[in-house]
């Protein structure tokens, strides 16, 4: 089989991972790849926040779990309600991916960037977790304070955020159970 196809289906979203920054190449060519995704009209109108300070990563997470746990949303209620629970699922790097208002699809262009990121990273041995739980943090009063803190320009939206680090050694991960009946086929 094709390398990258097997990569890509063996890539599984990791919420455990050890202290360790990942190394600045690393980090770097991961980046890289996010502007090689293709836009909506080439426009590129997406930006990418690269967040390794811990102490900030943790006031992210806990305003976000103060969010959740109030949240009409009982699912949301209970994850904030486990013991240890980080949003940001304790990552030593997180890159929170935002659009221009202008932009055509940013939704697209920016979950195209992100996966970009997360092949590449797992084909560094990097694990990730798409997150979308910033949300919370950005939709609040409290988010914009953090977003001048994270120097995410004026007049952008966020859109999704990726968690990345080194797995936790010895990481079982159950088994993937996807769905094989969301084909169809018109020839």
């Amino acid at each position: 089989m094709n390398q990258t196809i097997a990569l890509i289906q063996e890539r599984r979203s990791v919420r455990s991972f050890q202290p360790i920054q990942i190394k600045e190449d690393e980090l770097q060519a991961i980046l890289s790849t996010a502007i090689c995704a293709p836009t909506s009209v080439n426009q590129q109108k997406y930006h990418f926040t690269v967040l390794q300070n811990l102490e900030l990563i943790h006031k992210i997470d806990d305003i976000i779990k103060q969010r959740m746990s109030n949240s009409p949303v009982e699912f949301l209620r209970n994850q904030a309600a486990l013991p240890g629970y980080a949003p940001l699922h304790h990552a030593p790097t997180v890159i929170f991916i935002t659009s221009a208002h202008d932009a055509e699809y940013p939704a697209i262009d920016c979950a195209l960037a992100a996966e970009n990121m997360v092949i590449a990273a797992a084909s560094l041995g990097i694990a990730s977790c798409v997150t979308t739980s910033s949300f919370f943090l950005f939709d609040s009063e409290a988010g914009l304070e953090i977003r001048s803190e994270l120097g995410i320009p004026e007049g952008n939206d966020y859109v999704i955020a990726l968690a990345l680090g080194y797995p936790t050694e010895n990481l079982v991960l159950p088994p993937r159970n996807r769905k094989t009946d969301v084909f169809n086929f018109i020839r």
